[in-house]
């Protein structure tokens, strides 16, 4: 363990390598400190006395705190409340003064970036919107937004399956919309639980197994939900983002 630089942390997200650790918190400004965890590794097998606060690379935001972030070999997206930006981190020096956004965006009111995805690639990324409930995919190769879709009521998760081919989002209630990640349109819904208006929502999680036919997320109710997640057939919709196939077989886990 070690002490980060700030009064308030917000957000962790390692790299896909597994060797670099960013983090989001604030002092009088939000900043997002990286850290090289193998590198303070191998000093700590050298020295006792290592200086864990200082990280790798720092960059210094303004007063909105971080909800959502992902990092990627070279690329880091970062959502605070309405604001999506994606940093490349190969065209960065390091320093406050330095801090260029690659691409920014601005998503409207009542929107908040509640999770985010790196594709298997790097070239996609795929963010979770709560407050309007909507999920959205963009290039990042040429920085446009490719699609937006629903997603489930107050969507607070969203994932790549390992082939990069299909999307999983989550909400409050757990319920799990499968989608086709090229063009947003639905190919699953898993059920969700029961829930009532007066409940407090939770924060559901949604992951892939790694062949990518299982889909897992957890419940109110304090249990793990795993799902087949292969489509049985395909309907066909006028409706871009309609339901073409409902999966009832899971398995729950205490």
């Amino acid at each position: 363990t070690f002490d980060l630089p700030f009064l308030h942390t917000y957000s962790v997200a390692w790299n896909k390598n597994l060797q670099t650790v960013v983090v989001a918190g604030k002092n009088d400004k939000s900043e997002l400190a990286i850290f090289d965890v193998r590198q303070m590794l191998n000093d700590l097998t050298q020295s006792n006395d290592l200086d864990f606060e200082k990280p790798a690379a720092l960059f210094e935001l303004d007063e909105r705190h971080v909800t959502a972030l992902a990092f990627d070999d070279n690329k880091l997206a970062v959502g605070r409340g309405q604001e999506l930006m994606i940093i490349d981190l190969d065209n960065q020096e390091n320093t406050p003064e330095d801090f260029t956004p690659q691409f920014r965006y601005q998503l409207g009111d009542l929107a908040e970036i509640k999770f985010m995805d790196f594709s298997p690639s790097g070239d996609r990324l795929a963010i979770a919107v709560k407050g309007r409930d909507v999920a959205q995919m963009y290039n990042l190769e040429n920085g446009e937004r490719e699609f937006e879709i629903s997603a489930p009521r107050e969507t607070c998760c969203i994932k790549f399956s390992p082939n990069g081919r299909r999307i999983a989002l989550s909400g409050y209630d757990s319920m799990v919309y499968l989608c086709d990640s090229k063009t947003g349109y639905r190919l699953l819904n898993l059920g969700g639980t029961s829930h009532s208006p007066e409940m407090i929502p939770i924060n559901s999680r949604v992951v892939f197994s790694s062949d990518g036919r299982k889909i897992a997320t957890n419940t109110r109710e304090g249990n793990l939900v795993v799902w087949e997640a292969e489509p049985m057939h395909i309907e066909k919709s006028d409706e871009q983002s309609s339901v073409v196939s409902t999966s009832n077989k899971s398995s729950d886990i205490d």
